[in-house]
């Protein structure tokens, strides 16, 4: 037999399990430069030197944009900008979302490797967190100070990415182009990238369970105490 007293102790039970869902990071796109081989036409775009360099993703999941991960290495010690930005028909446009700035320090040293893997460098947005929704097609921008001697190594490959391509230009006054035109190949290319999102956690299936438990419940006490008052 039901009692009030059991109907509290489930609410509480489902109080509890509600209280442990809570935000959540998790892997939303990415594309992933393996070396060579296996992986098409690897290449390096080389940042430093006046260009700018923007690969465009699709969002999946929609909350907050909260942490980037890219394939880099670095020649010298001056930072790179990341912005995020719109796009215009799937190429990126001029309205910078959000920006920051990487350090130098947290992106490891160019060393050549036979197979020429590049590490991920993880960049925590932070205060420059991104509300993003599923469906929008947003572009991870990187420039850098122009300086002789001083560069970075963003790797690329062939079209292994089917949410977005590689843009580049040269100078901010100048319009993104694909960078299968830039190094004049039939081919787009993707770079080496992995997006985060911070979003609500789904309820585990034991909560739902629970929720339907105290329903029940709820719903024989009441059809008890009609039957009493009869």
């Amino acid at each position: 037999m039901f009692t009030s007293t059991s109907i509290v102790l489930v609410a509480a039970m489902l109080f509890c399990a509600s209280a442990q869902a809570g935000p959540v990071l998790v892997l939303d796109q990415q594309n992933v430069v393996p070396g060579v081989p296996p992986a098409p036409s690897v290449i390096s775009v080389q940042l430093g030197s006046g260009p700018e360099f923007a690969q465009t993703f699709t969002v999946g999941v929609g909350g907050v944009l909260a942490q980037i991960d890219l394939q880099l290495a670095r020649f010298g010690s001056i930072p790179l900008v990341l912005d995020i930005r719109e796009t215009t028909a799937g190429v990126p446009n001029s309205t910078v979302l959000t920006s920051v700035s990487i350090d130098p320090n947290t992106v490891v040293p160019w060393l050549p490797t036979p197979d020429w893997t590049l590490p991920f460098t993880s960049i925590v947005l932070g205060a420059a967190e991104l509300p993003v929704l599923a469906g929008e097609v947003l572009a991870i921008s990187l420039s850098q100070q122009v300086t002789l001697n001083d560069f970075y190594y963003w790797h690329v490959t062939g079209d292994l990415y089917s949410g977005g391509s590689t843009y580049g230009r040269n100078g901010p006054a100048a319009p993104f182009v694909p960078l299968s035109e830039i190094f004049n190949q039939p081919a787009f290319y993707d770079v080496g990238f992995r997006t985060y999102v911070r979003t609500n956690d789904v309820p585990e299936p034991e909560v739902l369970a629970l929720a339907a438990l105290a329903l029940a419940l709820a719903g024989g006490v009441r059809r008890r105490r009609a039957v009493t008052a009869l």
